[in-house]
């Protein structure tokens, strides 16, 4: 674990329509995330336990989560080229509705503790903010390019503007505690809430309505088909961690095989700043009209080579 702590980011997102006709297109999503660190002292405290006589003074988490659904209108058309060595050339636009639906924001958390041959002790503070609901809007633009008969090139800025306004419930809180000896034995013994025996204060107050900015996504991707195989290769760079992103910089690969005239199969990687290296496998169905796509992905732990689960996406488009 490195001085500057372990990174941790979870996301779900689910696009559950999508609709276009000619040059529009209508879609729905949902991502629902969580990203923070926990500092180095945290990780040792968790693993190893207290060491005699040591005090630890630090900021064991920091972090957001947050749940936010977009209705998209976008709008593409295809561009005048100069170049002979573009066949063509495309842009879109997008508007985006973001609803928010709920918000949550560590700020700020500072602990000290020591443990010694017959006593402990541990005291801290915390400040939050949060909020049950908001709205905004946000703006996504794009080019797009083929070239050489065989390459594609593409250039995504998300979020180029914007914002949501969380004013649905807005409240920020405070709270302090102290944990001795004595707090811990009163707890075993009388069967207190360790809630209420160890807070000194615990303060959650109204605020009023407050915005925020949402990071600027920059997408840039090159690809490459030829005979019955596609290569892509993709770089990511947000404006800050946050979040919507979890790296702040990130570089994908990818490879698919059309095996058969209905079967495609594919595997990729991601290379991030924060998180893990990611290796993926995927397979893709063409049925008439129908495409089915779902791809899987390993988590490790701690240690690379220990597997603690896997992530699934899955995808259908009917073409009408």
């Amino acid at each position: 674990i490195t001085a500057a702590g372990l990174d941790f980011y979870g996301c779900v997102e689910a696009e559950p329509l999508a609709l276009q006709y000619g040059s529009f297109a209508f879609s729905m999503q949902l991502i629902a995330a969580v990203d923070g660190r926990l500092a180095k002292e945290t990780c040792e405290l968790l693993l190893y336990g207290n060491e005699l006589d040591r005090v630890f003074h630090f900021k064991p988490l920091a972090g957001d989560a947050l749940v936010v659904s977009s209705y998209a209108l976008s709008f593409g058309r295809s561009l005048p080229c100069p170049w002979s060595i573009v066949q063509h050339l495309g842009a879109g636009i997008s508007v985006k509705y973001l609803a928010g639906h709920a918000l949550e924001q560590i700020k700020d958390i500072d602990v000290e503790t020591v443990t010694r041959y017959t006593s402990l002790a541990a005291k801290g503070t915390a400040h939050w903010r949060r909020a049950k609901g908001g709205d905004g809007m946000g703006i996504d633009v794009g080019l797009t390019a083929a070239f050489l008969r065989h390459g594609r090139a593409s250039l995504v800025v998300e979020n180029s503007f914007g914002r949501i306004t969380w004013d649905h419930t807005p409240e920020a809180g405070h709270a302090e505690f102290r944990v001795v000896s004595g707090t811990l034995e009163r707890i075993m013994s009388d069967d207190l809430d360790f809630k209420e025996a160890v807070l000194t204060q615990d303060t959650t107050r109204a605020i009023a309505a407050f915005a925020e900015n949402l990071p600027v996504l920059v997408r840039l991707a090159l690809g490459c088909e030829f005979k019955n195989w596609r290569v892509a290769v993709e770089l990511f760079r947000s404006s800050r961690r946050s979040a919507w992103t979890g790296d702040e910089r990130a570089l994908a690969a990818g490879v698919e095989y059309q095996a058969v005239q209905a079967v495609r199969l594919r595997a990729g990687a991601r290379l991030g700043d924060h998180l893990s290296p990611a290796l993926t496998a995927g397979l893709g169905l063409v049925l008439g009209p129908m495409s089915w796509d779902v791809a899987v992905m390993p988590f490790a732990g701690l240690a690379p080579s220990r597997l603690k689960g896997m992530g699934l996406a899955t995808g259908m488009t009917l073409k009408f």
